[in-house]
C-alpha cells in the first residue's frame, strides 16, 4: 500500500530471492512513476499498471544459486513451551 518510497528497496528484491524456491513467484506493489531497481538475482517477469500504482512480478534469476532454507523446526521440541 502506498505510501511507496520504502529505503532500500534493492536490499528488500535481494533478500527476497534468497528465500524464493525454483518455481516460486515474487510480486510486488510499486508507484507507477517509481520503478524498483534492477536485482541480478530476480527477473522481471512482468509489469501490470493501475492509476498511480503498479505490479512487478519476479521470478529467480537462472545461475542465481540455490535459495536458502528457512524451515521452522519440527518434533516435540518446537511445540513445547519454554522450560518444558
Amino acid at each position: 500500500d502506498p505510501p511507496y518510497d520504502a529505503p532500500d528497496v534493492g536490499a528488500m528484491l535481494a533478500a527476497s530471492a534468497d528465500r524464493l524456491g525454483p518455481e516460486g513467484r515474487l510480486v510486488i506493489e510499486h508507484g507507477r512513476r517509481n520503478e524498483p531497481p534492477a536485482t541480478p538475482a530476480l527477473e522481471a517477469l512482468r509489469s501490470v499498471r493501475a492509476g498511480d500504482s503498479a505490479l512487478r512480478f519476479y521470478r529467480r534469476a537462472a545461475g542465481a544459486g540455490a535459495p536458502r532454507r528457512t524451515e521452522a523446526p519440527r518434533g516435540p521440541a518446537a511445540s513445547a513451551p519454554d522450560g518444558a
